[in-house]
């Protein structure tokens, strides 16, 4: 789909860059930064050829140009990702158009995603049909419409002017503003109802309209999304109401106009590829939990999937997950590969295995790991000990704790239903029984891929268990192949006690490192504070020094005014002096300090300094008065 718009909008003159994950370039010829994007159109579709600048980006993300608007088109789980890294270069106010399934969670996360604070939202959901021949070739299927949208606040002139690039496409864009809520959620029911029956069932979308079972479960899932958006709907004040009625409609049409299309999910799935289950039930069920809500159908249905993906083989829950009625008495072995008491019993195991095989067809065994089934991890948290779960009718109906195989055994005979014997004579009711088994087993037989290399591997591996091909063997195959996990298992256990012991070790090594780092950061804190003492005291003393350095200032300044210097004292009383131009000088500073003393006395009010400076100098007033008289008294008057 990314492909198609990108052809699209380049051929219609739009600056278009397709923006690719690192190594994907490597898949086209490329030149001058260019990839040659080929899309055939089917029936009266345009074919066309596109030469479109591409990029790569890094992990960082952060260095190329400037990004505008951008147009996000990859699976659910991979458009965080790709926005986080790509959010250094979003330009302030840059618009980001996301055309991906689960549009509704990925919404959620956006907006709550601090980096793209500034982004202008807009939601697409097209119903345009194109898939790829290979890379960067698109064959345009069918004809549809893309319509855009937004749940929240957009600058008007910036949601109008991405619009009209868009509709330059040609691939039918229409604006349908906040209506586009209402779209989004039969989406939504359309992706949680068919995706994963196809995946689980693993036939095209039309097998729903001819399963009941499949029905009835779309209708339960159709109610719970129906409930989840009728709450979230009225906690913002919306007038909008999707009944589960509608929404059943809705999907019903969808699985009719494509009924013989393979669901994205379905082709993750055989792929071996993530699917999408996170951001489509598995947000049904989360988002329903998070407002007090039940939405045991979504969750289930999650787990199943999540089963799936991790290759579990989930034929033998289908019953329980769909709630079908049936005819058989059902037995869960729920174990854990490395528990210590589920290796200890596999004897026993095979011998409670061989009962029950003895009741043909009316009772089945089955083993699942519980780290394989979320359901069964969560429900039983402890591993430690085997579970056996009994199903009759589809229902859970008694649970043992441990192989108590008398104890199971009895459960099984009163409750193993009973044999059919009005219908037909016992002959021809056999007779059926073992042709419709056989029919099950070839129908099986000849849906496995055993051109996978998964398929080869096992039956590689499956070649050197056994060295005869007989009944006894093959009876007792699958026991076998169990009992050897098992047992390959133990010998995992017991290879892991050294590496245990050099963990342990290494764990205490760290808590020494621990111990050393936390001494460390506490004799840092004690010489932080002892620092911040003397720093401290180093201030004060800062401080105390300016101002002694101001009263020494105040000090001199006094002393200049109210005390006669030294220097001036020796020349006024000195008696080897002469009376000279130096002697006058002082004698004129002694009257100005005099002076200064008295106009203290008269101004001020400090009595006791200036007495004390007009006593100091008197004196040296005397004397230098006594000189001036002696040298009067010895000085010659001229004739």
């Amino acid at each position: 789909m990314g492909c198609l718009w990108a052809a699209a909008l380049a051929r219609a003159g739009t600056e278009t860059r397709l923006l690719l994950r690192p190594g994907a370039a490597k898949l086209t010829m490329c030149h001058s930064g260019k990839a040659l994007l080929r899309v055939q159109g089917c029936q009266d579709l345009e074919t066309m050829s596109v030469a479109v600048p591409i990029e790569e980006v890094s992990g960082s993300g952060v260095s190329g140009a400037d990004v505008g608007e951008l147009v996000v088109v990859t699976k659910a789980y991979s458009a965080m990702r790709a926005l986080e890294t790509l959010a250094p270069r979003l330009r302030r106010d840059a618009v980001i158009v996301v055309l991906c399934n689960g549009a509704l969670a990925l919404h959620e996360q956006i907006v709550k995603t601090a980096c793209l604070d500034n982004t202008q939202l807009i939601l697409g959901i097209t119903t345009h049909g194109a898939w790829s021949r290979g890379p960067f070739e698109v064959v345009h299927a069918g004809r549809g419409q893309t319509r855009f949208g937004t749940l929240g606040a957009v600058q008007p002139e910036l949601y109008k002017s991405t619009l009209k690039r868009l509709e330059t496409a040609g691939l039918g864009a229409v604006d349908e503003g906040p209506n586009i809520e209402r779209s989004l959620w039969l989406k939504l029911a359309a992706n949680a109802a068919i995706n994963p029956l196809t995946a689980l069932e693993e036939k095209p979308n039309g097998f729903i309209l001819s399963c009941a079972h499949a029905r009835k479960h779309v209708s339960q899932i159709c109610r719970e999304v129906s409930a989840l958006a009728d709450t979230l709907l009225r906690s913002r004040g919306s007038a909008l109401q999707l009944s589960a009625e509608d929404l059943e409609d809705f999907v019903l049409q969808t699985v009719r106009e494509t009924a013989e299309n393979r669901s994205s999910m379905m082709q993750d799935v055989q792929a071996g590829r993530p699917t999408e289950i996170d951001f489509l039930n598995g947000w049904v069920s989360s988002k329903s939990q998070e407002m007090g809500m039940e939405a045991e159908v979504n969750t289930r249905t999650t787990s199943m999937i999540q089963a799936k993906e991790d290759g579990f083989d989930v034929e033998d829950f289908k019953a329980q997950i769909h709630k079908e009625g049936c005819k058989k008495l059902h037995i869960v072995d729920v174990y854990t590969a490395w528990c210590g008491p589920c290796l200890s019993i596999v004897p026993t195991f095979k011998n409670l295995q061989l009962n029950v095989d003895a009741f043909e067809d009316r009772c089945t065994i089955t083993q699942a790991d519980r780290n394989v089934l979320p359901e069964f991890e969560e429900r039983f948290p402890e591993t430690s000990k085997p579970r056996f779960l009994f199903y009759k009718g589809g229902e859970e109906v008694m649970q043992i704790e441990g192989l108590k195989a008398p104890e199971i055994l009895k459960f099984i005979e009163e409750n193993l239903p009973a044999i059919e014997t009005e219908a037909q004579p016992a002959a021809s009711a056999a007779a059926n029984s073992a042709s419709a088994h056989l029919t099950k087993k070839i129908q099986k037989a000849l849906t496995l891929r055993i051109d996978s290399q998964q398929s080869r591997d096992a039956l590689k591996c499956l070649s050197g268990f056994f060295s005869e091909n007989t009944v006894h063997t093959r009876r007792n195959l699958r026991s076998s192949i169990e009992g050897e996990n098992l047992f390959l298992h133990k010998e995992f256990v017991n290879a892991f006690g050294a590496l245990e012991s050099q963990l342990e070790g290494l764990d205490r090594l760290v808590d020494r490192l621990d111990g050393a780092v936390q001494r460390a950061t506490n004799q840092l804190k004690a010489s932080r504070s002892e620092t911040q003492a003397s720093l401290e005291k180093a201030a004060a003393l800062r401080k105390e020094s300016v101002s002694i350095e101001l009263k020494q200032q105040v000090l001199d300044k006094f002393l200049t005014r109210f005390r006669l210097s030294e220097a001036d004292t020796q020349v006024v009383r000195s008696g080897d002096r002469p009376l000279d131009d130096d002697f006058f000088t002082a004698f004129e500073r002694l009257e100005q300090v005099r002076a200064n003393a008295r106009h203290m006395l008269s101004t001020s009010g400090q009595q006791t300094s200036g007495v004390d400076i007009l006593h100091e100098t008197s004196e040296v007033l005397e004397a230098s008065y006594e000189r001036m008289f002696v040298w009067e008294s010895t000085s010659e008057v001229p004739e």
